[in-house]
Protein backbone atom coordinates (compact mmCIF):
# COMPACT_ATOMS: atom_id res chain seq x y z
CA UNK A 1 0.00 0.00 0.00
CA UNK A 2 1.03 3.63 -0.60
CA UNK A 3 1.53 5.82 2.48
CA UNK A 4 -0.93 8.66 2.90
CA UNK A 5 0.96 10.60 5.61
CA UNK A 6 4.22 10.59 7.55
CA UNK A 7 2.54 8.18 9.99
CA UNK A 8 1.94 5.63 7.22
CA UNK A 9 -1.70 4.83 6.58
CA UNK A 10 -4.84 3.34 8.07
CA UNK A 11 -5.31 -0.22 6.81
CA UNK A 12 -8.63 -2.02 6.85
CA UNK A 13 -8.89 -5.76 6.33
CA UNK A 14 -11.59 -8.43 6.76
CA UNK A 15 -11.80 -9.94 10.25
CA UNK A 16 -9.96 -13.28 10.27
CA UNK A 17 -12.06 -16.27 11.22
CA UNK A 18 -11.39 -19.86 12.21
CA UNK A 19 -13.57 -22.93 12.44
CA UNK A 20 -13.18 -26.33 14.06
CA UNK A 21 -15.45 -29.16 13.03
CA UNK A 22 -17.96 -26.62 11.75
CA UNK A 23 -18.44 -24.03 14.54
CA UNK A 24 -16.35 -20.88 14.63
CA UNK A 25 -13.76 -20.39 17.33
CA UNK A 26 -12.28 -17.16 18.72
CA UNK A 27 -9.43 -15.48 16.81
CA UNK A 28 -7.33 -12.62 18.15
CA UNK A 29 -4.75 -10.72 16.06
CA UNK A 30 -1.74 -8.59 16.88
CA UNK A 31 -3.23 -5.69 14.88
CA UNK A 32 -6.84 -4.67 14.37
CA UNK A 33 -8.43 -3.63 11.13
CA UNK A 34 -8.42 0.17 10.95
CA UNK A 35 -5.07 0.48 12.71
CA UNK A 36 -2.33 2.82 11.50
CA UNK A 37 0.49 0.92 9.83
CA UNK A 38 3.83 2.73 9.64
CA UNK A 39 6.20 2.75 6.68
CA UNK A 40 7.82 -0.60 6.11
CA UNK A 41 6.61 -4.18 6.54
CA UNK A 42 4.47 -5.20 9.49
CA UNK A 43 3.64 -8.81 10.25
CA UNK A 44 0.16 -9.54 11.55
CA UNK A 45 -0.11 -12.67 13.69
CA UNK A 46 -3.50 -14.16 14.50
CA UNK A 47 -4.10 -16.88 17.10
CA UNK A 48 -7.04 -19.07 18.07
CA UNK A 49 -7.95 -19.70 21.68
CA UNK A 50 -6.40 -23.13 21.22
CA UNK A 51 -3.04 -21.66 20.25
CA UNK A 52 -3.19 -22.19 16.48
CA UNK A 53 -1.45 -19.26 14.68
CA UNK A 54 -1.38 -17.84 11.18
CA UNK A 55 -0.57 -14.47 9.69
CA UNK A 56 0.32 -12.22 6.80
CA UNK A 57 2.25 -9.04 6.17
CA UNK A 58 1.26 -5.47 5.35
CA UNK A 59 3.84 -3.35 3.52
CA UNK A 60 3.41 0.41 3.42
CA UNK A 61 5.67 2.22 0.94
CA UNK A 62 6.36 5.80 -0.09
CA UNK A 63 6.95 5.99 -3.84
CA UNK A 64 5.37 9.41 -4.40
CA UNK A 65 7.80 12.21 -5.29
CA UNK A 66 7.54 15.63 -3.65
CA UNK A 67 5.27 18.18 -5.32
CA UNK A 68 7.07 21.43 -6.18
CA UNK A 69 5.37 24.78 -6.72
CA UNK A 70 7.34 27.11 -8.99
CA UNK A 71 6.59 30.61 -10.30
CA UNK A 72 4.90 31.21 -13.62
CA UNK A 73 7.20 31.86 -16.57
CA UNK A 74 8.89 35.25 -16.35
CA UNK A 75 9.69 37.81 -19.08
CA UNK A 76 12.31 40.48 -18.41
CA UNK A 77 13.99 43.22 -20.45
CA UNK A 78 17.74 43.71 -20.28
CA UNK A 79 19.34 47.11 -20.88
CA UNK A 80 22.90 45.75 -21.01
CA UNK A 81 24.34 42.94 -23.16
CA UNK A 82 25.15 40.76 -20.15
CA UNK A 83 21.45 40.28 -19.29
CA UNK A 84 19.55 41.24 -16.15
CA UNK A 85 19.32 40.24 -12.49
CA UNK A 86 15.95 38.57 -11.91
CA UNK A 87 14.39 37.92 -8.52
CA UNK A 88 11.57 35.41 -8.62
CA UNK A 89 8.98 34.36 -5.98
CA UNK A 90 9.83 31.69 -3.44
CA UNK A 91 9.71 28.07 -4.59
CA UNK A 92 8.10 25.56 -2.23
CA UNK A 93 7.70 21.80 -1.98
CA UNK A 94 5.38 19.43 -0.12
CA UNK A 95 5.51 15.69 0.39
CA UNK A 96 3.06 13.05 1.57
CA UNK A 97 5.58 11.74 4.11
CA UNK A 98 8.46 14.13 4.80
CA UNK A 99 10.99 16.22 2.86
CA UNK A 100 14.63 15.33 3.38
CA UNK A 101 15.85 18.79 2.42
CA UNK A 102 14.47 22.14 1.24
CA UNK A 103 13.69 22.64 -2.43
CA UNK A 104 16.64 23.98 -4.42
CA UNK A 105 16.92 25.49 -7.92
CA UNK A 106 19.89 25.33 -10.28
CA UNK A 107 19.67 29.11 -10.79
CA UNK A 108 18.77 31.07 -7.70
CA UNK A 109 16.57 34.12 -7.37
CA UNK A 110 18.66 37.26 -7.77
CA UNK A 111 21.05 35.66 -10.29
CA UNK A 112 22.14 37.28 -13.55
CA UNK A 113 20.09 35.80 -16.39
CA UNK A 114 21.59 36.18 -19.89
CA UNK A 115 19.59 37.27 -22.91
CA UNK A 116 17.44 34.43 -24.28
CA UNK A 117 15.39 31.63 -22.72
CA UNK A 118 16.69 30.34 -19.39
CA UNK A 119 15.10 27.18 -17.97
CA UNK A 120 15.25 26.99 -14.17
CA UNK A 121 15.00 23.48 -12.71
CA UNK A 122 13.97 23.06 -9.08
CA UNK A 123 14.41 19.80 -7.15
CA UNK A 124 13.34 18.34 -3.82
CA UNK A 125 13.99 14.92 -2.23
CA UNK A 126 11.91 13.18 0.43
CA UNK A 127 13.07 10.87 3.21
CA UNK A 128 12.28 7.84 1.06
CA UNK A 129 14.64 9.04 -1.66
CA UNK A 130 11.95 10.07 -4.14
CA UNK A 131 13.03 13.08 -6.21
CA UNK A 132 10.58 15.66 -7.51
CA UNK A 133 11.43 18.26 -10.16
CA UNK A 134 9.64 21.20 -11.73
CA UNK A 135 10.76 23.92 -14.13
CA UNK A 136 9.91 27.42 -15.22
CA UNK A 137 11.41 29.71 -17.86
CA UNK A 138 12.92 33.17 -17.52
CA UNK A 139 12.99 34.83 -20.95
CA UNK A 140 15.27 37.86 -21.16
CA UNK A 141 14.71 40.24 -24.07
CA UNK A 142 17.44 42.69 -25.06
CA UNK A 143 16.65 46.39 -24.87
CA UNK A 144 20.22 47.22 -25.93
CA UNK A 145 20.13 49.60 -28.96
CA UNK A 146 21.43 48.09 -32.18
CA UNK A 147 24.52 49.58 -33.84
CA UNK A 148 23.82 52.45 -36.21
CA UNK A 149 25.33 51.88 -39.68
CA UNK A 150 26.00 54.93 -41.80
CA UNK A 151 25.39 53.93 -45.42
CA UNK A 152 25.99 55.90 -48.63
CA UNK A 153 23.01 57.16 -50.61
CA UNK A 154 21.84 54.96 -53.47
CA UNK A 155 24.23 55.17 -56.41
CA UNK A 156 23.45 55.23 -60.12
CA UNK A 157 26.36 54.55 -62.49
CA UNK A 158 26.73 54.12 -66.25
CA UNK A 159 28.07 50.82 -67.51
CA UNK A 160 31.64 51.09 -68.75
CA UNK A 161 31.94 47.52 -70.00
CA UNK A 162 29.41 45.00 -71.20
CA UNK A 163 29.29 43.37 -67.73
CA UNK A 164 28.52 46.63 -65.91
CA UNK A 165 30.86 49.01 -64.10
CA UNK A 166 33.44 49.11 -61.35
CA UNK A 167 31.87 51.35 -58.70
CA UNK A 168 33.58 53.05 -55.79
CA UNK A 169 31.33 54.07 -52.90
CA UNK A 170 32.05 56.13 -49.74
CA UNK A 171 33.35 54.43 -46.60
CA UNK A 172 30.65 52.74 -44.51
CA UNK A 173 30.90 53.46 -40.77
CA UNK A 174 29.05 52.29 -37.67
CA UNK A 175 28.52 53.71 -34.20
CA UNK A 176 27.22 52.19 -30.98
CA UNK A 177 27.00 53.35 -27.35
CA UNK A 178 28.92 50.26 -26.23
CA UNK A 179 31.39 50.22 -29.10
CA UNK A 180 31.70 48.14 -32.25
CA UNK A 181 33.31 44.71 -31.89
CA UNK A 182 33.09 43.67 -35.54
CA UNK A 183 32.47 45.49 -38.82
CA UNK A 184 30.96 47.11 -40.55
CA UNK A 185 31.44 44.59 -43.34
CA UNK A 186 29.55 44.64 -46.65
CA UNK A 187 28.77 41.81 -49.03
CA UNK A 188 30.05 43.91 -51.95
CA UNK A 189 33.05 46.15 -51.37
CA UNK A 190 33.85 49.53 -52.91
CA UNK A 191 35.54 49.07 -56.28
CA UNK A 192 33.77 45.79 -57.08
CA UNK A 193 32.29 45.08 -60.49
CA UNK A 194 28.55 45.72 -60.33
CA UNK A 195 26.43 44.12 -63.05
CA UNK A 196 23.93 45.99 -65.15
CA UNK A 197 20.73 46.41 -63.14
CA UNK A 198 20.11 46.98 -59.44
CA UNK A 199 22.37 45.42 -56.80
CA UNK A 200 21.57 45.63 -53.08
CA UNK A 201 24.62 46.00 -50.82
CA UNK A 202 24.09 44.71 -47.28
CA UNK A 203 26.40 45.86 -44.49
CA UNK A 204 26.60 44.40 -40.95
CA UNK A 205 28.11 45.62 -37.67
CA UNK A 206 28.20 43.93 -34.26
Amino acid sequence: LEATSNNGMVVNFPTPTATKNGPRITVTCSHDSGSVFTLGTTQIICQTDEGRTSGWTVTVSDTTAPSITVPSNIDANASVPQGIVVEYPAVSATDIVELANPVSCDVGSGALFPIGENVVTCTATDTSGNIGTSTFTVTVISDVPLPVINMPDDITADATIKDGAYVDYPTVTATDSLGISDGPTCDAVSGDLFNVGSTTVTCTAT
